[in-house]
């Protein structure tokens, strides 16, 4: 295969070096579920250095309460996912924030964005989203 480089000549033309890319699509991306709830919960406590399920540390009712709440509310929050043979392997949570609107920021909006990321269970590497 040859690729004519811009202000080429033809005796100048190169031949790509570029072999064949392949790509393995391990994950499903979607939104967050209500049954996702206690994988959401693992995963965010990751970011914490919370690595026992089992803990019941008392942020994690409060947690679990606003998971409950805003799974579904996609006018405030927006929580993809990334499943891998349905365990929960990365997830990014998006939050909008209402505030007064002011010279820097007109409507007084504010997103914040929280990645996390976790081990697949299938082979033990961690996933980016």
């Amino acid at each position: 295969m040859s690729v004519r480089l811009e202000n080429r000549a033809a005796s100048q033309l190169v031949a790509c070096q570029h072999h064949a890319v392949n790509q393995v699509n391990l994950g499903q991306l979607r939104a967050a579920r209500a049954d996702d709830i206690a994988q959401l919960l693992s995963l965010w406590g990751l970011l914490y250095s919370e690595v026992d399920p089992a803990s019941t540390t008392p942020w994690k009712g409060h947690a679990r309460e606003w998971f409950a709440r805003s799974v579904d509310d996609n006018m405030s929050t927006r929580i993809p996912v990334i499943a891998v043979g349905g365990e929960l392997v990365a997830t990014a949570i998006g939050t909008i924030e209402i505030g007064v609107p002011n010279p820097h920021c007109p409507k007084g909006r504010k997103i914040r964005l929280s990645p996390v990321t976790g081990e697949s269970a299938v082979d033990g590497r961690t996933v980016m989203p």
